[in-house]
């Protein structure tokens, strides 16, 4: 399901009752609010999801959150699970955002909806204090968040190529380099801005064939949860990729990564 949304101009945080987004002004009018939450809410209560009694559960806050959001005015872009089977993409387009700006944060919630072992996909579940539910696992809670900069420069790299597609353009990679030169003159550190550094790095595979861009795109490379070791923190061409992600130049007009970032 992909909900798209109008609101106005920011306000600010409000703490946790909309965390971890900032509420805006209104736009919309309070029925179409309420319109599209109960919407939502009778989506995922069709979704066979509650079929999970775990999900379920889950599945009350879930539309809790969801409704804070809708109802609220947060500038939401996330892409909630239900269950493995049912995702949802969201983006609250604000008064500043051109159309092209909104449907590029679209594209990129779509991809995370379509990434089946985040990491709701890849909890382990088991009886805990007498009831089925997720049980606690560091050790791979922390591969998945060490990976982080692979799944969301999967998703700004696809957002980056659907965008080009759908408007007939062939100026996708041009405008990721230009991003990701922008974002390295304001750090070096993969995880600060991490699309648009994690989608450098992300084409650097791509450069150096670990990876190709038909496996971005058709999401097989998040089909299983071993995802998080084939593109673990400790794997070579992983290591080359973080750190050359910003080794990025224009010549003549031309964008590319230096030779030194391709060199095997």
């Amino acid at each position: 399901m992909g909900v798209i949304w109008s609101i106005g101009s920011e306000i600010g945080k409000t703490g946790d009752v909309g965390s971890p987004f900032s509420k805006y002004t209104q736009v919309k009018t309070s029925s179409e609010l309420t319109g599209i939450a109960n919407a939502t809410d009778a989506w995922i209560d069709a979704s066979g999801c509650d079929k999970d009694t775990y999900r379920a559960y889950e599945n009350i806050e879930l539309k809790s959150r969801l409704r804070v959001w809708i109802e609220g005015n947060y500038d939401a872009a996330t892409a909630p699970t239900p269950c493995v089977d049912a995702r949802i993409a969201i983006v609250a387009g604000n008064s500043e955002q051109s159309s092209d700006v909104i449907q590029k944060i679209y594209m990129h919630e779509l991809y995370h909806a379509l990434q089946p072992t985040l990491w709701d996909g890849c909890m382990p579940m088991g009886m805990k204090d007498g009831y089925y539910q997720a049980l606690d696992a560091p050790v791979l809670e922390a591969k998945h968040e060490a990976g982080r900069w692979f799944a969301e420069g999967t998703a700004e790299y696809f957002s980056f190529l659907k965008q080009a597609e759908i408007k007939g353009t062939a100026n996708a990679i041009p405008l990721l380099f230009a991003a990701a030169s922008s974002a390295a003159n304001e750090s070096k550190n993969i995880n600060d801005s991490i699309a648009t550094t994690g989608s450098a790095a992300v084409r650097l595979l791509v450069e150096r064939g670990v990876i190709t861009e038909e496996q971005i795109l058709n999401g097989s490379l998040f089909e299983t949860c071993d995802w998080i070791d084939t593109f673990g923190a400790d794997v070579p061409e992983v290591i080359h990729a973080k750190a050359n992600w910003h080794q990025i130049q224009n010549s003549g007009g031309t964008w590319g990564f230096t030779a030194g970032a391709l060199r095997k």
